[in-house]
């Protein structure tokens, strides 16, 4: 059989080195302290007929599904309608990287018999949905989240139509989010893998 050189044994022990090292960086990177983010709605307009379908604080960034982002029921409380018309009937939201959903403030804005309305809070990962749970909210309550609403990079909230007669209505005053700092894991990635690429080139 093959011996392995003394300058390919050296190598290898220097892969193992530079690979342990990258490993252990990017374990520190991704156990980092999450860093919470919270959207509320203070700048939207009461009216929707100056209508906005698009809305963001910080890295948050909530758009319409069909009708307009606005605040008629209540000052910073964006309100979905069961159906959509002048006012939209959902909502997404995305941070431009990878998420975990923490909290949801709500309020029950119907009319009728029933003042009851359904949230469905869906979270998704790449397009595909991972994570899905509905609410029947009535009067003001404050949503939380765990698993497996987390890893997420998009949530979608849709008002259902109340359990009888009325209208669906539900107004929401704040989301938070929390994030762990991935980008910089990857770039540590990348910089082990080029010094392990220059100490192979300098060993040939």
């Amino acid at each position: 059989p093959r011996e392995w050189p003394v300058r390919d044994g050296v190598l290898v022990t220097l892969m193992f080195k530079v690979l342990s090292f990258a490993a252990a960086l990017l374990t520190l990177a991704t156990t980092a302290s999450a860093v919470q983010f919270d959207i509320g709605f203070g700048a939207l307009p009461s009216n929707p007929m100056n209508v906005v379908t698009s809305y963001s604080e910080g890295p948050i960034t909530v758009t319409s599904g069909g009708g307009s982002l606005a605040a008629p029921v209540q000052a910073g409380y964006v309100t979905l309608m069961d159906a959509p018309g002048l006012l939209t009937n959902a909502l997404s939201l995305s941070t431009g990287s990878i998420f975990d959903l923490k909290k949801v403030e709500v309020m029950s804005s119907g009319t009728g018999p029933d003042e009851m309305g359904g949230l469905l809070v869906s979270g998704m990962r790449n397009g595909a949905v991972v994570a899905q749970q509905q609410f029947d909210v009535s009067g003001y309550e404050l949503l939380s989240f765990g698993l497996p609403f987390t890893a997420l990079t998009k949530v979608t909230m849709t008002v259902l139509p109340p359990l009888f007669v009325g209208t669906g209505e539900i107004s929401i005053g704040s989301v938070t989010v929390s994030q762990v700092p991935l980008p910089g894991s990857s770039g540590l990635a990348l910089f082990a893998l080029v010094g392990l690429g220059l100490a192979a080139r300098r060993q040939r």
